[in-house]
């Protein structure tokens, strides 16, 4: 009883984390396109709002929100 506990929670715990990757590196991705399109002060206010050091994160180079769309 106490395994299956334990592998629910550890289930659980990385499916969150595997949903906030996914969350970041979506800020990430459209935080890189504000900059490649100019829209540096947007893309600086987006990364105050989200509190998340976007400069210290990159997508892959063969990846862009025009790609993913």
């Amino acid at each position: 009883m106490l395994q299956k506990y334990k592998a629910d929670t550890s289930s659980r715990l990385q499916e969150q984390k595997r949903i906030e990757e996914r969350k970041r590196n979506i800020l990430v991705l459209l935080y890189r396109h504000l900059i490649a399109c100019g829209y540096t002060g947007s893309a600086s206010n987006m990364q105050t709002e989200c509190n998340i050091d976007l400069d210290k994160w990159d997508v892959a180079d063969n990846i862009d929100l025009y790609y993913m769309v």
